[in-house]
């Protein structure tokens, strides 16, 4: 007998701007999309330690993080790439 919901999960709706073409401009831009990051691939991909990530994020001086579920959360590839390439840039 199968107990499990077969349901699939359907989260909150996405608030919508009052202004429909401002929406339609977020969606439009799937190139700022893509993959998201978990903490042990960001660190991987940085560098830093975890406690060295969040002390920056709370300065303003590293990527914000994506709240996924309640005890999870991740950080946009191409954010954590940016970050990089500005490091680099400024090492030359």
């Amino acid at each position: 007998m199968n107990t499990h919901n077969t349901k699939p999960y359907i989260g909150p709706p996405i608030p919508m701007s009052p202004d429909p073409q401002a929406h339609a401009n977020e969606i439009d831009q799937p190139h700022r999309l893509g993959k998201i990051l978990r903490m042990p691939k960001v660190r991987v991909k940085t560098g830093l330690s975890r406690a060295t990530i969040y002390a920056e994020m709370a300065k303003g001086n590293f990527p914000r993080k994506i709240q996924l579920f309640k005890r999870s959360v991740g950080w946009l590839e191409s954010e954590i790439e940016d970050w990089i390439a500005i490091r680099v840039r400024r090492r030359e």
